[in-house]
């Protein structure tokens, strides 16, 4: 089985039957809660263009939960082969920052800066980026850095947004 994103973008007829298929994966690893084992105990999936590195590693069943989570929250968040659910995306997203995922963490805080779909709240994007942040996530370092220069949320401190900024940089 080929699930590559560059592969369901290419060919659009393609596209709902590989989502079909990316959807019955993720509900099959949410469901999987008496299994003890690692991502290796599921069917391969090749891994789409930035996962090959994080696929050496052995997931734990927390951080499998956690992509699920995040993968159905974004097709909710996208409407992609499922009704727009702006409500039922940010509970996903959440439920997958409970678990400790960092891009779900940033892509809420992401969402709660700008309103999208959800009342606007400054605050609660700050500590979703904090916790992305804290996780190594160089989007939601970037992402604060932006926040203190502009002083959204926060009070305005060039001091603290270069220091973001560079931790955003790997510096």
């Amino acid at each position: 089985m080929r699930l590559v994103a560059e592969f369901v973008l290419q060919d659009e007829k393609n596209f709902v039957p590989a989502l079909k298929i990316l959807q019955r994966r993720a509900r099959a690893v949410i469901s999987m809660t008496e299994l003890e084992g690692t991502i290796e105990d599921m069917p391969p999936i090749e891994p789409i263009e930035g996962e090959k590195e994080a696929q050496k590693r052995k997931r734990s069943k927390r951080r499998m939960k956690g992509d699920a989570l995040y993968f159905l929250a974004k097709l909710m968040e996208e409407a992609l082969g499922v009704v727009k659910d702006m409500k039922t995306a940010v509970q996903l997203y959440e439920e997958a920052v409970a678990l400790g995922h960092d891009v779900a963490a940033c892509t809420l805080g992401v969402i709660m800066n700008s309103g999208k779909g959800v009342r606007k709240d400054e605050k609660r994007a700050k500590e979703l980026y904090e916790i992305s942040a804290r996780l190594g996530n160089p989007a939601a370092q970037n992402n604060l850095g932006l926040m203190y220069e502009n002083g959204t949320g926060v009070e305005q401190d060039y001091a603290k947004a270069a220091e973001w900024y560079a931790r955003a940089a790997g510096r």
